[in-house]
């Protein structure tokens, strides 16, 4: 089970005693340098690109003379980016030098809010006297913690949380909130989950998993009309022999490739489209995120024992680990339909 230094016991009772815990300070200092090194590249390279724009104008000579005067507008508007980049990391730093300088003076403010779930994180909000949506506050890590009302005590200038006492609620109505924000999350209809528990597929998933088998058939079948119009067009172009046979191997190893496990696949979910039938696996869940070259080609999923199935980045941020979850699935295709959060046990 993942340790939640927020949650922690010990250090919420230092807390309480206006205590801020070596463990804390080491936390803070750890992601004031991480965070800090590069929101200051980033302003750096905010101010850099400014300059160069800066100088670019105040240098440039223009082909044409009568268009000059277009070149300082446009320069302009392309140091917007950098003014916005170079504007955003020195609020960044500022928050962070405030906070550092509370963590000095030692100072902790005490409040009721809540853990809510709002543009697919985790967010910890302080109530405000107007009952609005109230403050947030900042954590150098994603929020591990049940939605509900919390005491949290935290810097005040800066909002950096240290700890989170989750108050006295009803059990059953934080099953329900998770439940939703679990489904939403991971783009399922609350409707399917009764009779997934019963092993079978509601119709609006059986139709899904269908359109998905057109798709995934039309995409092989692009694919393999590429490699086959390579082909034609090398076969008609005037090249070596060996060159023309080796490029059009090389073009139906690939084509038959690309069959291959296109068949493989539409196999797997014809046979999870004729059975019908739903596994359920429970236990404790883990999540795990796959990093790529570029943040948006990242991979996410869901671990349960042996178990691993693939969600969307907000399904990913959603699960709360450390707690016992009943997944549905498909068999054959590992495909998540629907899952749910296990009653706690009762010493919880």
């Amino acid at each position: 089970m993942p340790q939640n230094t927020l949650a922690d016991s010990e250090e919420i009772a230092a807390n309480r005693r206006g205590e801020i815990t070596p463990r804390q300070r080491a936390a803070f200092a750890e992601a004031l340098r991480s965070r800090g090194r590069v929101q200051l590249l980033a302003w750096f390279m905010g101010i850099l690109l400014v300059g160069l724009i800066i100088y670019s104008a105040l240098t440039a000579r223009p082909v044409v003379p009568a268009f000059k005067f277009l070149a300082y507008p446009v320069l302009a508007l392309l140091a917007i980016p950098g003014v916005a980049v170079a504007w955003r990391a020195l609020k960044f730093l500022a928050r962070y030098d405030r906070a550092r300088h509370e963590m000095s003076a030692g100072r902790i403010e005490p409040a009721v809010g809540s853990i809510v779930w709002i543009g697919g994180r985790y967010t910890a909000r302080v109530s405000d006297m107007a009952g609005s949506r109230g403050r947030r506050l900042f954590s150098d890590r994603a929020l591990n913690l049940l939605p509900g009302p919390y005491h949290f005590r935290f810097l005040p200038r800066s909002g950096w949380l240290l700890s989170a006492e989750r108050l006295a609620t009803d059990e059953a109505s934080s099953q329900r909130d998770l439940l939703t924000i679990l489904m939403q999350a991971n783009d399922f209809a609350l409707e399917t989950l009764p009779l997934n528990r019963t092993g079978r597929m509601a119709e609006a998933q059986r139709a899904q998993l269908g359109r998905w088998l057109w798709q995934m058939a039309a995409l092989y079948l692009v694919i393999v009309a590429v490699i086959g119009l390579f082909a034609y067009f090398v076969w008609r172009a005037p090249n070596p022999p060996a060159v023309t046979v080796g490029l059009i191997a090389l073009a139906t190893a690939m084509a038959l490739t690309i069959v291959f496990f296109g068949w493989r696949e539409g196999r797997q979910i014809a046979a999870d489209l004729r059975a019908g039938t739903v596994t359920a696996a429970e236990g404790l869940a883990r999540k795990e995120i796959v990093r790529r070259l570029s943040s948006r080609e990242d991979s996410y999923y869901y671990r349960l024992g042996a178990l691993t199935l693939a969600v969307s980045e907000k399904g990913y941020e959603a699960l709360i680990e450390g707690r016992s979850y009943r997944m549905y699935y498909l068999p054959h295709t590992k495909r998540l339909l629907s899952l749910e959060p296990l009653p706690a046990p009762a010493d919880e």
